[in-house]
């Protein structure tokens, strides 16, 4: 089995900074969505 991770667009050091989201959208869902 292969698997692939495309990690270009995580950034760890800035995680949520500079997102343009709604202010109804469930950030404690985001932030844990890639954990």
């Amino acid at each position: 089995m292969f698997r692939f991770l495309h990690a270009a667009d995580i950034h760890l050091d800035s995680a949520m900074v500079g997102l343009d989201l709604p202010e109804d959208t469930p950030l404690d869902q985001v932030r844990g969505a890639t954990s």
